[in-house]
């Protein structure tokens, strides 16, 4: 397993939909206004075409990726350890319609890949947004779900607590939210950019910009005095706790090294980094 299948995994958890054909075959589909994440997802299933749907109706335009067959139903043995209850429900019914045996032939999902996962999901469930007139800098990041075993999971990742939502209505599944504010929710916002569609990333670029935080701005990328990006700063940081030296790295991206040591304690950067200034 890899991270583009984690990220798929993710994506489908919220975007797919595993069916049976006409032709009792089984069908992998996914459709969204993101043309590029869809165009990423159809290249990691193996699929060449990607139909354009125009909605007469005046909303987006639909791109869809799809398989059908043999290839979907490897796929979906592959994906179903890495999904929640109700999609995982869902492929097994396909395969006892299609009168297939369903193998299994993967693992669940690693630590380390379930930051892809984690962008998969949030691609397609997520949010990501300015803090309100009053307070800019508590920018948001927000997910709402009726899989509250899926939701579970991000929170984890994201080390937050889950919220029951109120029902407006009895007949409507209950649903469930996970929100994440403030500095944590920069940091975050700076660690999964990088791996998110272009809408996703404008997103996360409007809710950093509209951040009036005095710490982020005298300390980040913002100051016109720095000479480091949020992107050099995260590699930095991960580079020095796999052991680099100080004086390596503060020659290869162009600054003091106490700068680079400024970083590893948390002196600067902290508030993306998470690193915590040890008291004096």
């Amino acid at each position: 397993m890899d991270s583009a299948i984690a990220w798929l995994a993710g994506l489908l958890e919220g975007e797919g939909a595993f069916t049976v054909s006409g032709h009792a075959q089984p069908n992998i589909k996914v459709g969204m206004t993101d043309e590029d994440v869809v165009r990423r997802a159809a290249g990691i299933l193996g699929s060449r075409n990607v139909a354009h749907r125009t909605d007469s109706r005046g909303f987006k335009d639909i791109f869809i990726a799809q398989i059908a067959g043999q290839r979907a139903a490897n796929w979906m043995a592959v994906l179903y350890p890495m999904m929640g209850m109700r999609r995982q429900a869902q492929i097994y019914r396909v395969f006892e319609v299609c009168k297939q045996p369903l193998v299994i032939s993967s693992t669940a999902l690693s630590d380390e890949l379930r930051l892809h996962w984690l962008v998969g999901l949030l691609e397609g469930e997520g949010s990501f947004s300015s803090g309100p007139p009053s307070a800019p800098n508590r920018s948001v990041i927000q997910m709402t779900s009726t899989d509250r075993d899926v939701i579970e999971v991000a929170a984890q990742i994201l080390e937050v607590t889950v919220f029951r939502n109120r029902k407006a209505n009895a007949k409507h599944k209950e649903a469930f939210s996970i929100h994440l504010r403030g500095q944590q929710a920069l940091h975050w916002m700076a660690l999964l950019r990088p791996h998110m569609g272009l809408r996703r990333q404008q997103q996360i670029d409007q809710a950093v910009a509209s951040s009036d935080n005095q710490r982020a701005a005298r300390q980040g990328e913002f100051n016109r005095a720095t000479k480091l990006s949020r992107s050099d700063v995260l590699e930095i940081y991960q580079r020095l706790q796999l052991g680099e030296s100080e004086r390596a790295l503060g020659v290869e991206f162009g600054v003091n090294h106490t700068t680079i040591g400024d970083i590893d304690s948390g002196k600067t950067w902290g508030w993306l980094t998470g690193a915590k200034p040890k008291a004096e």
